[in-house]
């Protein structure tokens, strides 16, 4: 019986080192009979793309998401092995029926037993690296740019946090028995590991495999950076993200209170998802649900950071305009290569007293080749 376990990874579920691990672990895999679709790397995980333009506040932002099944063709087609992994971290945003019935059909050609799998944190937690995330520049900007750790509770807002819209949409399709709803709590993973629980889904075991060590990919910002990145978005400067704020560790979190309101809007929602998945048993709203990580008051910025995030700002500024001169300069040596060599090796090596690029060195080379069969050239 050929299997697909389809993981449709939340963001900031742990999803990219569970990509990871398994691109780093492909031989082994293919070993124990499994075979692993990358999307990570791709055009924004291009398995999954708009139709439209709806925006983010709108019901239709949420049905117009349809998956690209052409992305998986050639590499189903080829694959010899009895069992398939399949993971992007966009496959939640798809919840129309219609879309994803039709990739259950698409996917019913190649596979007899086809089984959903989503890991889940608790919202306030979630929330906070979710909008840490969307700071970054040349990022969809789906909440406003409010220096708050939490985002304001919009419609959209309320449909990426209600996990059960997700769940239901690819429940009713799949059918409820073939999903399985996972929880990332240390506690509640198989052997307290996200990567021996996710394995386990698929009936391997870590420790009597020769699997590479998992790398820890989770990259957040620090207070200073979200701020500094948030205010630049709200000022419509995208082409800089601030992340060299090196003198502060802490992150950017809401007060207790606010975290706990925020979480309480979803509370009989994760009830209603425990009844029909039995999510947790020890848990009726699924999530252990201590607070304690929280500071009682807001944290103000002092004028002392207010200078770090200023000249965070600046320096990141002034490199780019480094950059953009060594590319200039880089550019231009190899626009007249051809016509005027002697020029473009000057050229270039102004470029290489701003940037010692592999480009820049591989140029100069080929140019000082090309001048020693004309000139006594060292």
């Amino acid at each position: 019986m050929k299997r697909l376990l389809l993981h449709i990874g939340k963001h900031k579920t742990g999803t990219t080192t569970i990509q990871q691990f398994l691109l780093d672990n492909k031989n082994e895999l293919r070993q124990r009979s499994w075979d692993y679709i990358s999307t990570r790397g791709m055009n924004s995980n291009s398995s999954v793309k708009r139709k439209t333009s709806s925006g983010y506040d709108s019901d239709e932002y949420f049905k117009c998401h349809e998956v690209k099944t052409e992305f998986f063709t050639n590499f189903l087609e080829e694959s010899t092995a009895d069992n398939v992994i399949i993971s992007s971290e966009n496959f939640d945003l798809v919840t129309s029926e219609e879309e994803i019935g039709k990739f259950k059909s698409y996917l019913e050609t190649y596979f007899e037993k086809i089984e959903i799998s989503v890991y889940l944190r608790r919202q306030d937690l979630y929330a906070i690296s979710y909008k840490q995330q969307r700071s970054k520049p040349n990022i969809f900007q789906a909440f406003d740019n409010e220096i708050s750790a939490l985002p304001l509770m919009s419609e959209y807002a309320k449909k990426i946090f209600d996990y059960n819209i997700t769940i239901d949409s690819w429940a009713k399709v799949f059918g409820k028995e073939n999903i399985r709803v996972r929880i990332l709590e240390k506690e509640k993973l198989y052997k307290n590991d996200l990567i021996k629980d996710f394995l386990n889904l698929i009936d391997l075991d870590y420790d009597s495999c020769s699997f590479k060590e998992p790398r820890n990919l989770n990259e957040s910002m620090n207070r200073l950076e979200q701020i500094s990145n948030h205010l630049l978005n709200e000022y419509g400067i995208n082409n800089l993200s601030i992340n060299n704020i090196d003198n502060d560790s802490s992150k950017l979190l809401p007060t207790k209170n606010e975290a706990i309101a925020f979480y309480e809007c979803f509370k009989q929602s994760n009830k209603d998802l425990n009844k029909k998945y039995s999510v947790s048993l020890s848990c009726e709203s699924i999530f252990e649900e201590n607070f304690d990580r929280y500071p009682d008051t807001d944290v103000n910025i002092t004028s002392s950071e207010l200078h770090l995030i200023f000249k965070a700002v600046l320096d990141k500024a002034i490199k780019n305009n480094e950059d953009l001169v060594t590319d200039s300069l880089r550019d231009l040596a190899i626009s007249i290569e051809k016509t005027n060599p002697k020029e473009a090796l000057f050229i270039m090596m102004l470029a290489k007293e701003r940037r010692n690029g592999t480009t820049i060195n591989r140029k100069i080379k080929e140019y000082r080749q090309e001048l020693k069969k004309y000139y006594d050239f060292k």
